[in-house]
């Protein structure tokens, strides 16, 4: 509201005493220090839960993979289940964003860390909103759990030459599809309830 003239100068001393006595310079110092520091560590949390629950994944099914090495699934056969990346372009995309703003160097620049600050705080509004649309972004980019998919794969016992694909039950006959799921759920029954000597489950 001030106009560039000697007649506006109470005004703007005015404003700059109010600013001297809000302590700007310190809450200014506080959010370039919270920039640099709490905010890169949160999200380097976050970043590493989903690692490790995308590994806990990998793991369980080698787990499952080696009851189903136990049991034959058609003569001379066994099932396998492969774990693949589903490849969805939300979660590359997401995923690009935290490594972006992770690679981020500390930087005495304003102009710079406000840029940085930029991208950060679009990033945590998109996760924070409440609308349908992004909560399904959401639990999408964080759920590890769909970020995969699983596809058995039936193998030769000894040789482990490849037979055939199952992406799902389609354009199986309803005893294939029937076995498959037995066969499958009767591997995590297995690993839920087996031990680790090979012996018969404790249940």
């Amino acid at each position: 509201d001030f106009t560039a003239d000697m007649h506006s100068l109470d005004g703007f001393m005015a404003r700059l005493r109010r600013l001297e006595l809000d302590g700007l310079p310190k809450h200014e110092a506080r959010f370039y220090e919270l920039l640099q520091t709490q905010s890169k560590q949160n999200l380097l949390v976050l970043q590493k839960h989903m690692i490790e629950a995308r590994k806990s994944i990998g793991q369980r099914m080698d787990e499952v993979n080696e009851s189903l090495e136990r049991v034959s699934f058609n003569r001379g056969t066994i099932l396998q289940i492969d774990l693949s990346d589903r490849g969805l372009p939300e979660v590359r995309d997401f995923q690009q964003q935290l490594r972006d703003v992770l690679s981020h160097h500390q930087t005495e620049d304003r102009d710079r860390a406000e840029a940085q600050f930029a991208v950060l705080r679009q990033l945590v509004a998109k996760l924070s909103a409440d609308d349908p649309e992004h909560k399904r972004w959401r639990e999408q980019v964080l759920d590890v759990r769909q970020h995969v998919e699983f596809v058995g794969v039936e193998k030769e016992q000894g040789t482990g030459r490849q037979v055939e694909v199952y992406r799902s039950g389609a354009g199986k006959s309803g005893g294939q599809r029937q076995k498959l799921a037995t066969t499958c759920l009767a591997a995590a029954l297995r690993y839920q309830l087996g031990g680790d000597d090979g012996h018969l489950p404790r249940y």
